[in-house]
């Protein structure tokens, strides 16, 4: 199978979207159960879901942009067309299976669902910017490559 630089990024960018998606959802639900089951007014829970999206915001901002602009180097690094496993680089792979794993083992340490919340919401909400970053760079790139 043929990649080009621009679905290949697309690629990562999806699969950094998705998995932020799933945790920005599950983030609320938590939220959500938290303030079903205790006594939070509704001020209180858009005050810490206001402060996880920021702090979510400025996760993506100033450490996964920079992450994601190292993957996408790493990706134009080759020569195209590109093999699928050319351009995840190992170091990514690792990463994404010890804070799978990380994951994982939160749903069975007791953690307060208000600590899980703000985990999962700052995090997914990250991992939104940076796909977002993802996907910006590999329009730019097809648009360059078609000028060419």
């Amino acid at each position: 199978m043929k990649i080009t630089y621009p679905k290949a990024i697309f690629f990562c960018g999806l699969v950094w979207g998705f998995v932020g998606y799933k945790l920005v959802s599950k983030g609320i639900v938590y939220f959500n159960a938290l303030f079903l089951t205790q006594n939070l007014s509704e001020g209180q829970l858009s005050f810490w879901i206001g402060i996880s999206l920021l702090v979510g915001l400025a996760k993506g901002k100033f450490l996964l942009q920079k992450s994601a602009n190292r993957v996408i180097q790493h990706i134009v690094s080759f020569e195209e067309p590109l093999k699928i496993y050319q351009f995840l680089p190992r170091s990514f792979l690792i990463t994404m299976m010890i804070m799978m794993s990380l994951g994982m083992t939160m749903k069975y340490i007791p953690i307060s669902l208000f600590v899980k919340g703000m985990i999962d919401l700052t995090v997914g909400t990250a991992l939104v910017f940076g796909a977002i970053h993802f996907v910006k760079k590999a329009w730019m790139i097809r648009l360059a490559l078609k000028k060419l």
